[in-house]
């Protein structure tokens, strides 16, 4: 970090003595070529600096860009690199206690491929002509930028030299021969070293892994709950949710995770009656002209549900969700224990239907999943409370700023693998 003494000393003392070696270098290689007129070397010089400043704050322009693009993939893909192989639960990277990524370097990854997209100057590898005496070939080869990150500022240095070299007279070529080398005045050479102030407070960062590592040392997602109410602060907002969807996949994900979480809810003895609901009215709209379909299938002698998304009769999306309970649907139109008859498959979402309500009904005799209607809602149903199972394996959205980070929570120790 910047903060740091030995960050100060390289930024405020070693940086700008460098530059000064740089430029004594260049000089003493100018000293050995003859002057048209007195002082042009020094002349020259101030113009390829002037010129280098010009580079400078182009990349520095290039580095606003890099840095606001770079932010919403890192949040994207829960603080992973895009090379991760860690898992994915339900569309959101799994941290767990193997696979835990590194934001500020994750970050500097996705930085680093944004300025080599951004960074096209027109100048690059053209000669640029001065006067009649005097011309340069900027070489703008992008390097790779190391990042010091402090509360809002952002500091990037390049391990890749820009190079201008500097000719005597107009070039019209763009690959320099051998010959030419003798006729070169000399190379201006410097390292990029960018400074921006951004509106995201980086500090952010520390404070989601630790805040993540402490949610990991609870048991269940009800402990995280009450850990998180004591995470929130000013930078950032903590839920034990999915982060709002937006697009019909996220959507569909969010109800497989309800459906997940109420198949493990119980009590003490193993049996539970609870209510839960899928979705509000306002998400339905994402799923205009979508269906979702379920069915209860048998892997390896074990009974799970298969959901699909389902568009113009083509499966977008599949999950397996792993639990004993059997589909089920009311046998009448209203809501009563006794007219809940099993299904081999149930459409929860189409454009004639939407059970945007279930039940979770677990006896010595039964073990139902039951798919309700809105319209067949009674107060019965309302008598209920909410489904709250105890689940080691959720999604989690912190908002930072207007940034939300999407990071599923693996807990220790844990062996469920609700859906694959």
């Amino acid at each position: 970090m910047i903060s740091s003494k030995k960050g100060m000393i390289w930024y405020y003392i070693i940086l700008p003595m460098f530059a000064l070696a740089i430029i004594a270098f260049v000089i003493f290689q100018l000293g050995n070529k003859p002057e048209t007129y007195p002082g042009q070397i020094h002349l020259n010089i101030l113009k390829v600096h002037d010129y280098s400043k010009g580079i400078e704050i182009y990349l520095e322009s290039a580095a606003q860009r890099a840095a606001a693009e770079a932010l919403p993939e890192l949040a994207k893909n829960g603080g992973f690199d895009s090379n991760s192989e860690c898992t994915d639960y339900l569309g959101y990277q799994v941290w767990t206690e193997s696979c835990t990524p590194k934001l500020k370097s994750s970050y500097e990854e996705y930085f680093n491929g944004k300025m080599l997209k951004i960074v096209k100057h027109p100048d690059d590898k053209k000669f640029i002509q001065f006067d009649n005496t005097f011309s340069i070939y900027p070489e703008l080869e992008g390097g790779y930028y190391k990042l010091a990150l402090k509360n809002k500022e952002l500091a990037a240095g390049s391990d890749k030299p820009i190079r201008i070299k500097m000719y005597p007279k107009a070039y019209a070529k763009f690959n320099e021969p051998e010959s030419d080398i003798q006729a070169r005045l000399g190379i201006y050479s410097f390292r990029p070293n960018i400074k921006i102030t951004t509106p995201f407070d980086y500090s952010s960062f520390s404070e989601i892994e630790s805040g993540i590592e402490e949610i990991r040392k609870s048991e269940n997602s009800i402990q995280a709950s009450e850990k998180i109410k004591q995470l929130n602060s000013d930078n950032l907002k903590w839920t034990v949710n999915a982060c709002t969807p937006t697009t019909a996949p996220e959507q569909f994900y969010d109800i497989v995770e309800h459906i997940q979480k109420c198949m493990r809810a119980q009590d003490n003895e193993g049996l539970i009656s609870c209510r839960c609901d899928l979705v509000t009215p306002e998400s339905l709209k994402l799923l205009d002209g979508y269906s979702i379909e379920l069915e209860t299938v048998e892997i390896n002698g074990n009974r799970r549900i298969k959901a699909e998304l389902v568009y113009s009769g083509e499966v977008i999306r599949r999950e397996m969700i792993d639990g004993d309970a059997q589909l089920a649907l009311p046998t009448e139109d209203r809501f009563e224990l006794e007219i809940l008859a099993e299904q081999q498959k149930v459409t929860v979402l189409n454009q004639l239907s939407q059970k945007t309500s279930f039940f979770r009904y677990k006896n010595s005799e039964n073990n139902l999943i039951a798919f309700i209607d809105d319209d067949h809602r009674n107060g019965l149903y309302d008598q209920f409370s909410e489904c709250k199972p105890e689940i080691t394996k959720f999604r989690m959205c912190i908002t930072a700023g207007a940034t939300n980070f999407k990071i599923a929570v693996e807990l220790p120790d844990s062996s469920e693998n609700p859906i694959s």
